[in-house]
């Protein structure tokens, strides 16, 4: 268990995490997955602004659409930081490879 906590972990977590915003950036895209689930009670954003678009003339629509790429575009920046101030530490890579001989 010491093996996967200290290194199986920590090299998974990258991939883990970037699983889970693709699959959550895709959910937005699949309306017709989204209709079939959704019920009387509960209703997704997929929905709701398939909803608005087809029966309402509403400016929310645009300011959901304007919170989300708001959204991505942080999540990008934020990223980009991660990976420039997270990456080379000390002047090293984040996985080090030993110099052939």
């Amino acid at each position: 268990m010491t093996i996967a906590r200290r290194i199986t972990f920590p090299l998974a977590t990258p991939g883990l995490i970037a699983a889970a915003v693709f699959s959550f950036i895709t959910s937005f895209d699949e309306f017709f997955i989204a209709q079939f689930l959704s019920t009387p009670d509960t209703r997704t954003l997929p929905v709701l602004v398939f909803n608005a678009l087809q029966f309402d003339v509403d400016p929310t629509v645009t300011a959901v659409s304007a919170v989300l790429i708001a959204l991505a575009i942080l999540a990008l920046a934020l990223v980009a930081l991660v990976r420039k101030l997270g990456g080379h530490r000390n002047g090293q890579n984040v996985l080090p490879v030993e110099p052939l001989t």
